[in-house]
């Protein structure tokens, strides 16, 4: 039996995201844009019956453990070897769960 491939589009949020209310102060205008990307990116991929896959949540409760900076000391984009490791281990099962869909 053939196995149709699957297409996972990751939504990679961003530190706001990630870090609001809990190391950032929340910003509406923020929560507004981060509202718009993540609707937009799940009604495509729905189009395209793609798994959409949300690390917000995932992050977020890793973060909150251990209050944690995921990114470097210079921008709030590339990831830290800490931050890849809390990353990693944040991924690994949301992963497992899309690929079992």
């Amino acid at each position: 039996m053939e196995q149709r491939a699957k297409v996972i589009l990751l939504y990679n949020p961003s530190a706001y995201e990630i870090y609001r209310d809990i190391l950032l102060d929340r910003k509406p205008e923020y929560d507004q844009v981060s509202e718009f990307q993540i609707e937009a990116q799940r009604s495509y991929a729905e189009a395209n019956h793609w798994i959409f896959l949300d690390l917000t949540t995932a992050l977020r409760k890793e973060v909150q453990k251990s209050k944690a900076w995921i990114y470097g000391d210079h921008d709030r984009t590339h990831w830290s070897p800490r931050g890849t490791a809390i990353v990693a281990k944040a991924l690994a099962p949301e992963l497992l769960t899309a690929m079992s869909r």
